[in-house]
């Protein structure tokens, strides 16, 4: 079978729910514009039927809009903090590479099907919850 003939998987957005996850992948990188910084994970479903899908989450850590960063940065708190770790980013002395010390830590998220004008529906983590 060659790359011609094999169909290309597609993957329609998960159901709006609760979800037990694994963070598998951390980095940070620069803004577009180059004024800022995020951090980009993505997490793979540990259980049921959509074990081993993946979502996507961004955490605006540095931007110019003060109200920007202070969203992401609650996000990424409340993240850390449903993986244990209590005193949020801050604790970790603000470096996105101690975030990958967490890998593999398992989390529960509420994820919403959010509208994505221009391209496919998809997923959004709306909430994460300490396991």
């Amino acid at each position: 079978m060659n790359a011609q003939t094999q169909e290309k998987k597609t993957y329609d957005p998960l159901p709006d729910g609760e979800y037990v996850v694994a963070l598998n992948r951390v980095t940070e990188k620069q803004t577009k514009a180059g004024n800022g910084s995020y951090i980009d994970t993505s997490f793979t479903v540990t259980e049921g039927e959509s074990a081993k899908r993946l979502l996507f989450h961004t955490f605006l850590i540095n931007h110019p809009s003060e109200k920007a960063q202070s969203i992401g940065r609650e996000q990424l708190d409340k993240f850390l903090k449903s993986v244990g770790v209590n005193g949020g980013f801050e604790s970790l002395g603000n470096d996105s590479m101690a975030l990958e010390a967490l890998v593999g830590k398992e989390l529960l998220v509420n994820i919403a099907i959010e509208a994505n004008p221009g391209y496919k529906d998809r997923n959004k983590i709306k909430k994460f919850i300490r396991r």
